[in-house]
């Protein structure tokens, strides 16, 4: 079967497409975006929708990044497909928010895809994630230690963002640009070993095809029971909050609910997703070692102490519930001003300022001390 009939069977299966969509293609012009944009053309009148394409300018690459908006331009032109640009200036964005290259990219490419959606009236998002793309998140996210809602990978849908070549590998969609004759452009970045996904890409992905020539199905597989997985534990909670009347969302939750699940290690996976629902709202991750302490923080109940997670936000015991707050309470600060000499020499305007600094409410647990074994 061709990937042209696989993938028109794929949107159907999944409903990632109906009719009199409108569709917006994030087309960077590399092989995988050109696939897809293609792909979609090839079906359109098939499924009556229409499709157009929006080329994010990142300001990394100087004149190949031009170039490769004039390649996105005349392949759109070529195929009669409406074609929209937008330019961010991704080292500047990442340099005030404190980002690597990667991930301002990331930001700023989604917002101008929103934009241009919004103002072109696009309903849906198409991006060119393919199994392989999973393959290297789920081992990415691995890295860095994520749970099982990290390495579920990335969603076929979410919102108005579909992936539909997320089942196809890069060798399919190779094939397919071959077969149609159809050349694309390569980001010279994409060779840059320095990016993080680059190495896994480039050098860990092949070392380990070379144990195990599946690797990236197996990868995918993997993805596929975590998402199983992480979606019996969230239909578990639901339940859950439901049945003791709590709403994690609150940002307070009886121990009471809370101490069965930190008994014993087969409640942990539902603790740690209304520990983190607690948190959603201020976009925190609970890292494991947190994670821990926390569970030896509700074991014992014991009020007063304070672990915290991020950026000031911390969980304690108060009256029997745990909850989470931004711990910025303060007591009121003393300021001492002392002229300074030298000898008899008068150094005025020169003053020493002694401040003595605000203190928040409570201690903080060192969460070293409560690592489980």
């Amino acid at each position: 079967m061709s990937l042209s009939q696989k993938f028109s069977e794929h949107v159907q299966k999944k409903k990632l497409i109906e009719k009199n969509d409108r569709i917006l293609v994030a087309f960077s012009g590399g092989k995988d975006s050109l696939c897809l944009l293609s792909l979609l053309k090839q079906i359109s009148e098939k499924f009556n929708f229409s499709v157009g394409a929006c080329h994010v300018h990142h300001n990394i690459r100087g004149k190949e990044a031009d170039l490769d908006l004039d390649f996105c331009k005349k392949i759109c032109s070529e195929q009669n497909i409406p074609f929209f640009e937008m330019h961010v200036d991704v080292p500047s964005f990442a340099k005030e928010k404190g980002l690597g290259l990667e991930e301002g990219a990331r930001i700023l490419r989604y917002d101008a895809l929103e934009s241009v959606a919004d103002k072109e009236n696009y309903n849906k998002i198409a991006t060119a994630h393919t199994a392989s793309d999973q393959a290297e998140t789920v081992l990415f996210r691995i890295i860095r230690g994520s749970g099982f809602s990290g390495t579920s990978g990335i969603p076929s849908k979410r919102d108005r963002i579909i992936r539909p070549l997320l089942p196809f590998f890069t060798e399919e969609i190779l094939c397919f640009l071959e077969e149609n004759a159809l050349p694309f452009k390569e980001d010279s970045t994409n060779s840059d070993i320095l990016y993080s996904r680059n190495r896994i890409r480039k050098e860990i992905i092949p070392q380990l095809k070379q144990i195990n020539p599946s690797a990236e199905d197996a990868l995918v597989r993997f993805s596929f029971l975590s998402a199983w997985q992480e979606e019996m534990i969230q239909d578990i909670c639901d339940c859950l909050e439901e049945k003791e009347n709590i709403s994690p969302e609150s940002q307070k939750v009886p121990l009471s609910s809370l101490l069965p699940l930190a008994a014993k290690t087969s409640g942990y996976p539902l603790l740690y997703e209304i520990l983190s629902r607690m948190a959603k709202n201020e976009k925190i991750v609970i890292d494991f070692e947190r994670f821990t302490a926390l569970i030896g923080l509700i074991n014992c109940a014991n009020e007063g102490k304070i672990i915290e997670i991020s950026n000031g936000y911390c969980f304690t015991v108060e009256k029997q519930n745990l909850i989470f707050f931004k711990n910025d309470e303060k007591i009121s600060g003393i300021e001492y001003e002392k002229k300074l000499t030298l000898g008899e020499n008068d150094l005025s305007p020169l003053r020493a300022l002694l401040t003595l600094s605000d203190k928040r409410r409570g201690k903080v647990e060192n969460i070293n001390k409560k690592l489980l074994i």
